[in-house]
């Protein structure tokens, strides 16, 4: 279990791991990725007054969430179907 100022990021992080034997990464890597830069926007809003955010970023981030939200949502299903076996 992750723990610390950085628990977020690890369980992300760990999420992309195979376990052998265990079971598969429960996401992909394009889909941490895609998750990351979520992540990372959450932190510069909690950490950085609104107002330096900048626009050009932010348009990425929606822009890319259908994206990001289909291909989570396929790793999840295969996920479940993997521990519903």
């Amino acid at each position: 279990m992750p723990s610390g100022d950085n628990w977020h990021r690890e369980l992300l992080r760990q999420m992309t791991i195979e376990i052998k034997k265990v079971r598969p990464a429960v996401i992909t890597k394009g889909t941490y990725d895609h998750l990351n830069n979520y992540l990372a926007f959450r932190h510069v809003v909690r950490n950085v007054y609104t107002f330096n955010l900048s626009i050009t970023k932010l348009q990425v981030l929606i822009d890319d969430l259908i994206i990001t939200f289909s291909e989570f949502k396929q790793d999840i299903g295969v996920f479940c179907a993997f521990i519903t076996e």
